[in-house]
């Protein structure tokens, strides 16, 4: 993501903090864009929620807000506070984790789409923790192993910190902080640390009993939909076309990192229409996420070295039959369709060769 048309400033910067450090010197300077693969800083003079209309979908870019109040670098203070397949970033009075591209994470994928957590902690708040919504209790060295900790689980948005005995630390993982609807209030606890992330879950942003999980996708959320459900907020019941996103359709790999795909893309790269229902669709060789993007772009990796796997949330099938739109290539050992029932692999379908979904 990238705020665009209010850049003051550009250069090159070997890392994020170096950007940030960069925003710091200069007063009129709120926020940052930041474009990891050609290290380049841009300084903005406006924040995303003051020009919401030119906060826009930019790969390799990642956007920071300046926040008020002195710095502590974090980042520095302790170097592995986000994890090793993270990268720390500063912000004033506070820092945010961003998955490193490409890199592996705990499950053995890849560090990208929906899967990649970007979290920003706030300032936290002396002698006071949070009840009744506890995930998990360990005992760290160090507060940045509990934050390390959040990080890397899901459904956390809160910490509760304090001491222990033989020189560790308590470290609380909650599921709520102070924002959440019909949360606890925060209780006093003498020489324990709350701290709590930006959580745009305190909106209850997902219906039918989903649950909300903040520091994903450019919503700053997602939500994991119950069986029957699916859409980006749960509204809809089990639908398995994609002009509302892939859903709750699990993705392995880096075959799927850009889809759904917009519009006839095939046919932008002078090949056969895709013919597609809809406007959105899934195409491993296209690289169009967003509608504001240029069309006939394909995938960074080339359209056949890229491998992975795109399930759907389970399904019930009624009456005696079932039907797809579905082209590729015809070799199945390679790209092929599966359905599956009651965890066996019950019918494999091999694609037909084309652009074309027939």
């Amino acid at each position: 993501m990238r705020l665009e048309k209010f850049v003051f400033k550009r250069m090159s910067a070997s890392a994020p903090y170096i950007c940030d450090i960069r925003c710091g010197e200069e007063i009129i300077c709120q926020s940052y864009n930041y474009n990891r693969k050609k290290e380049i800083c841009e300084l903005n003079n406006r924040t995303k929620e003051a020009r919401p209309e030119n906060f826009r979908s930019a790969p390799d870019w990642f956007y920071i807000r300046r926040l008020n109040g002195r710095d502590i670098d974090e980042c520095v203070n302790d170097s592995f506070i986000c994890g090793v397949n993270a990268t720390c970033v500063n912000t004033n009075g506070s820092y945010g984790c961003t998955c490193k591209e490409e890199e592996s994470v705990e499950d053995g994928g890849f560090c990208s789409g929906k899967e990649c957590r970007s979290i920003v902690f706030k300032e936290p708040i002396r002698d006071k923790v949070m009840k009744g919504h506890l995930i998990r209790l360990v005992d760290v060295p160090h507060q940045g192993s509990c934050n390390v900790l959040c990080y890397l689980e899901p459904n956390c948005v809160s910490i509760n910190f304090g001491p222990s005995q033989g020189g560790n630390y308590i470290c609380e993982l909650n599921n709520a902080s102070d924002e959440s609807q019909g949360s606890s209030y925060l209780q006093s606890k003498q020489d324990h640390t709350y701290l709590s992330i930006e959580n745009p879950c305190s909106s209850s942003p997902c219906f039918n009993n989903g649950t909300c999980q903040a520091g994903y996708t450019e919503k700053g959320f997602r939500c994991k939909c119950p069986l029957g459900f699916t859409g980006v907020n749960c509204k809809k019941a089990c639908s398995f076309d994609f002009e509302d996103g892939i859903g709750a359709w699990e993705m392995t790999g880096r075959a799927f990192i850009y889809q759904p795909t917009f519009g006839d893309n095939p046919k932008a790269r002078k090949r056969e229409s895709a013919q597609q229902q809809g406007d959105w669709w899934i195409g491993d060789c296209e690289r169009r996420p967003a509608k504001s993007d240029p069309a006939g772009k394909q995938h960074i990796d080339g359209c056949d070295p890229p491998v992975g796997t795109l399930t759907s949330p389970c399904f019930r099938i009624v009456g005696k039959m079932i039907s797809f739109l579905i082209g590729g290539g015809c070799k199945v050992n390679k790209v092929r369709a599966e359905l599956i029932v009651n965890n066996q692999k019950w019918l494999i379908l091999s694609l037909l060769m084309g652009e074309s979904v027939r």
